[in-house]
């Protein structure tokens, strides 16, 4: 367990329940909880990619993971979905669908076509990991996701844009309308940086900054 320059260390049999959930607090200092009993380690010493392993174990079998603000690591994924429809901005929540797919859910941010407020929407929705979807979530539907937007489903389906962010171990990635690898940046790149980005490959015409601080949320 100590050997870091191990290229794989052992795990030993876990058995699995319903309610699965680890928690990372300060300075790496792990809970892993099976809703019956628990146990607790520091998992400083670990080589962060066996971390990494425990981490995506344990989502991969729709375990919640959750990363403290004073964790030694950093958590390794973030997922938000991003449309574009009538010069508006419209941002679901996310979650983790029972085969791995990420499900749009409501409420919906919807905003005008500025960085600012996209950034805003993108810090919210990109400050946790994504979960598992609930059985009481909400799926934010193409019909719902154009009332959102005051147009209607054929304007939707025929003109909106669909940007996918993902920030991996490594850098930040944009999937746009389907296509792959269509904007990377490092990831030190913060949620401004890429609200700019979105406007840009867009082509979008930016409205005016505003004043104020948080978008509307929707929850039609």
């Amino acid at each position: 367990w100590f050997d870091e320059a191990a290229a794989r260390l052992p795990w030993t049999e876990i058995r699995w329940t319903g309610s699965m959930s680890l928690t990372l607090r300060f300075e790496s200092w792990v809970k892993l909880s099976n809703g019956l009993d628990s146990t607790s380690w520091w998992a400083g010493i670990w080589p962060k990619r066996e971390i990494a392993r425990l981490v995506d174990g344990l989502r991969y079998r729709g375990a919640m993971v959750e990363f403290s603000s004073s964790a030694g690591v950093q958590d390794v994924e973030r997922h938000a979905i991003v449309w574009f429809v009538n010069n508006r901005f419209l941002v679901p929540e996310v979650r983790v669908g029972p085969d791995g797919e990420l499900i749009e859910m409501r409420p919906v941010k919807a905003l005008d076509a500025s960085s600012l407020r996209l950034s805003f929407a993108l810090i919210d929705r990109l400050h946790a990991p994504v979960g598992p979807a609930r059985p009481k979530d909400r799926m934010a539907h193409p019909g719902h996701l154009a009332e959102v937007a005051n147009v209607d489903l054929e304007t939707f389906e025929r003109d909106a844009r669909r940007i996918q962010i993902h920030r991996s171990r490594e850098e930040w990635e944009m999937t746009v309308d389907g296509v792959d690898g269509a904007w990377t940046a490092p990831r030190q790149a913060d949620e401004l940086g890429i609200a700019e980005a979105i406007i840009e490959i867009l082509g979008t015409k930016p409205a005016p900054e505003p004043d104020d601080s948080e978008p509307s949320e929707e929850t039609l």
